[in-house]
């Protein structure tokens, strides 16, 4: 039997001359929490920023109502976000500048499974402009009997006059880019 003896040297060099994978994700988007950085060109003008829903203050709390919770998150532009828990639900208000708060409904596109949110909110808009779009991970348990089984949206709103759902998109390799689409497309409010 012969060995095989290769040096650091050899190996390095293998390393180093072995092409990158094909254009694989970055993220699986069926399970990842957040959008994904932008990977293809941006329309003309058009910018994202990120906000957490992770680093919020609870403002609310009444666990022995189907454990409510009501936190205050991050905004850009003077746009208020308060997430908010029930019942193993989760939805997002937000309160545009000078304006009241408006709930996005989340849960009654979910089909009233249990969810949850991504861990940031994508804001959609010009450059040096308020945004007039955000998109959010809203993962949801659409069948009762596997509630272990999450189906991972993206939802697109938006910021125009009063906040809306515009957009659901569903799972696929090129999620968070459809996404983008929607958020700086003509948008119309759709039904739940």
């Amino acid at each position: 039997m012969k060995a095989i003896v290769l040096t650091i040297p050899t190996l390095i060099l293998a390393a180093t001359c072995t092409p990158p994978a094909a254009d694989t994700p970055a993220t699986d988007s069926s399970t990842a929490n957040s959008p994904a950085p932008v990977q293809s060109a941006e329309p003309a003008g058009r910018q994202s920023r990120y906000t957490s829903l992770t680093d919020c203050t609870t403002t609310l709390s009444k666990p022995d109502e189907a454990g409510y919770r009501a936190s205050d998150c991050p905004g850009v532009d003077g746009f208020a976000v308060q997430k908010i828990e029930a019942d193993g639900r989760e939805n997002l208000a937000i309160q545009p500048p000078k304006d009241r708060s408006h709930s996005l409904r989340l849960p009654e596109y979910g089909s009233g499974g249990f969810s949850a949110l991504g861990e940031q909110i994508e804001w959609r808009g010009e450059p040096g402009a308020s945004p007039d779009a955000l998109i959010v991970r809203y993962k949801v348990v659409e069948k009762a009997e596997t509630p272990e089984r999450w189906t991972s949206y993206l939802i697109v709103a938006s910021l125009q006059a009063t906040p809306c759902v515009v957009a659901k998109i569903p799972p696929g390799p090129h999620q968070n880019d459809e996404a983008r689409r929607a958020a700086d497309d003509t948008m119309r409010c759709i039904a739940p």
